[in-house]
């Protein structure tokens, strides 16, 4: 268990800095090293488009951090004594949970509304659906629950635990449907068209394929509503797959691999950018998809890592 929690941080110092240096640099096919945040790792990091500033959350303290210099120099931010569990910025709104409540933010983190009184647990996965509404989705070890009224109330839409201290995913198509991992496979909850959200209503779009639980398993959807998989295959290698067109999650076929990626190991993590740069980070090394219609990945390169 602290192997893979340690395994887990590393990978999330690689995410942080890759963040930084996409938000920042993007011109530059290279990574640039920024100061890190106090606590050591990294477990979310949020860029403020509104204001050009960069957010962070520490994994093992559970503080919030925000740098107005790109990352030279960092200061805590947040109510205190307050443990994150989860964060987000939608449109210069911070939204947050801990173990107690979901929270939000108009003053850029100064002041917090509690918004409802559900229980969440760590390493929690918050979004905000692009459609009409106030719809946030949260996914944490206990499962994957939908918010329709602006985090008010919360509802369980999964039918089983997300994870145990695994990788785990939740994406989501500009149209609205939602992507979610678990253990045992990749399940999806269309929009639904009566705008009740619903367990009834969830599909599993991609099963398990070896025994036991698959830490391996990843959903990420590119800029053009694209459905991409990481997962391990009957040979315990790691196979990455992609549905068939833009959109549908019906059909998936095996995908150009990044090149630099034999095997891409265990806790994979999709990114897309604000500028529509898609990415997966596999086994300490992020792959940028370059050309998603004839599928090109160019592997950046990135900081030494102890």
């Amino acid at each position: 268990m602290l192997n893979r929690l340690i395994a887990m941080g590393k990978c999330f110092v690689l995410v942080f800095v890759f963040l930084l240096s996409a938000f920042c640099v993007e011109a530059q096919d290279s990574f640039t090293t920024v100061n890190g945040v106090p606590g050591g790792t990294s477990y979310e990091i949020q860029f403020d488009q509104t204001t050009n500033k960069a957010y962070s959350i520490d994994t093992w303290n559970r503080e919030g951090f925000v740098s107005s210099d790109n990352g030279g120099t960092w200061k805590k931010f947040g109510p205190t004594n307050f443990s994150f569990h989860s964060f987000l910025i939608v449109n210069g709104k911070f939204y947050c949970t801990d173990n107690t409540a979901f929270y939000e933010s108009t003053d850029a983190g100064a002041t917090w509304v509690k918004k409802s009184s559900d229980i969440f647990s760590e390493n929690s996965r918050l979004k905000k659906l692009p459609i009409a509404g106030d719809v946030f989705v949260l996914s944490d070890c206990n499962g994957v629950f939908i918010s329709s009224d602006a985090g008010i109330s919360w509802k369980k839409i999964s039918t089983s635990s997300v994870c145990s201290y695994s990788n785990y995913s939740l994406d989501y198509t500009s149209t609205g449907d939602l992507y979610f991992s678990s253990l045992q496979g990749v399940f999806k909850h269309p929009l639904p068209g009566d705008g009740v959200w619903d367990a009834s209503k969830v599909v599993q779009v991609f099963a398990n394929q070896i025994s036991g639980d698959d830490y391996t398993l990843s959903v990420g959807v590119s800029s053009t509503n694209k459905i991409y998989i990481t997962y391990r295959n009957s040979t315990n290698t790691t196979t990455l797959i992609a549905s068939s067109s833009t959109g549908n999650s019906g059909t998936f076929t095996t995908a150009v691999a990044p090149p630099a990626a034999a095997d891409l190991g265990n806790y994979n993590y999709w990114s897309l950018s604000p500028a529509g740069k898609f990415n997966l980070v596999a086994s300490g090394v992020l792959h940028e998809l370059t050309n998603e219609a004839v599928p090109t990945w160019t592997s950046r390169t990135k900081p030494n890592q102890e």
